[in-house]
């Protein structure tokens, strides 16, 4: 299972506070780092459903979504 990436994630890695890190993020991006990292896993979903023939359940938790 690959590890769900979180905003303390980017802030760590980039050695910033993570709310001075989503400042920083939000006014170059225009989108929040949650915004954008959702974007990413759809974005990923998107390209697994085309090629690959896992569950759709399968490719969600593969790219990080989580149900409760």
């Amino acid at each position: 299972m690959i590890r769900r990436l979180t905003i303390n994630d980017v802030a760590e890695h980039v050695k910033l506070n993570a709310n001075y890190a989503m400042g920083i993020f939000q006014r170059v991006m225009q989108l929040t780092m949650k915004q954008y990292i959702t974007a990413m896993r759809i974005n990923h979903v998107r390209a697994l459903l085309s090629d690959t023939d896992k569950s759709i359940l399968d490719i969600a938790l593969t790219a990080g979504f989580r149900f409760k």
